[in-house]
């Protein structure tokens, strides 16, 4: 509340006083929204440049690396460029989504609408990691034949949903098998919507981890942690928005 007091004169004198009493409530609370959106885009803005300016030398040791895996090499050396190209992709990966975050949260992320083959994407995403997966874990897919060949979305976004999704059902599953569907949802006159599942064998989630699934830093048990930021989840929850939902349906 503000309140203001002046004099009223009449005759040479003071004859009186008016008040007025204001209710800026309202404008305090939009002078503290333009201060936390301007430290959030400075803040977004910050991570964005300084991720930046560390994956330019990261790129130039992952070269580097691939030039030493040309020579020879013994064993146990092979087995530490082999480590060091693990940690340069791991750090990449992070930098990216840390990146991908800072976008979306500056309200840049932008959707393509192409020709796509759900087939060539899903099988893809699988592929990405064969040869990285424990033996004992089964990568598989289906895609329902009720489905059209050729469907038009995002294939760039559509293939990093899933590729986010695989991970974790990898990363949370000891043996069994990570499956991944596409099934026809609904057809529509102009479209048609496709419910897409990750499907996994492993340990579960709890109804009190499955809150904070999405959350971005966050491991979704202290009994259960794994490597991994948490970021993957949470960028496939801002990135669902632009198609429709994420949502969990597995439990301990």
């Amino acid at each position: 509340m503000e309140i203001s007091i002046r004099k009223v004169f009449g005759k040479g004198s003071v004859q009186g006083f008016v008040g007025i009493c204001r209710d800026i409530s309202q404008r305090d609370l939009v002078l503290d929204t333009i201060v936390a959106t301007k430290q959030a885009q400075t803040k977004n803005f910050l991570l964005a440049s300084i991720s930046h300016e560390i994956k330019n030398p990261i790129h130039g040791i992952a070269a580097m690396i691939d030039l030493l895996v040309g020579t020879e090499l013994t064993i146990e050396q092979r087995e530490y460029v082999e480590s060091s190209i693990y940690a340069t992709k791991y750090l990449l990966s992070f930098l990216n989504q840390v990146l991908d975050l800072s976008k979306m949260e500056m309200g840049n992320t932008a959707f393509q609408s192409t020709e796509i083959s759900l087939h060539n994407i899903v099988e893809g995403s699988l592929d990405f990691f064969v040869g990285t997966v424990r033996p004992n874990i089964e990568l598989c897919s289906y895609i329902d034949p009720l489905l059209p060949s050729i469907l038009y979305g995002d294939p760039v976004r559509l293939q990093q949903l899933l590729v986010n999704f695989i991970a974790n059902g990898i990363k949370f599953t000891s043996e069994g098998s990570v499956v991944v569907e596409a099934l026809k949802y609904k057809e529509c006159n102009t479209h048609y919507v496709v419910e897409m599942h990750c499907i996994d064998t492993g340990i579960g989630i709890s109804p009190q981890d499955q809150k904070r699934l999405f959350i971005p830093f966050s491991q979704v048990s202290e009994e259960h942690q794994h490597e991994g930021t948490g970021l993957g989840l949470s960028i496939s929850k801002k990135l669902s928005k632009g198609w429709g939902a994420i949502s969990v349906s597995r439990a301990k």
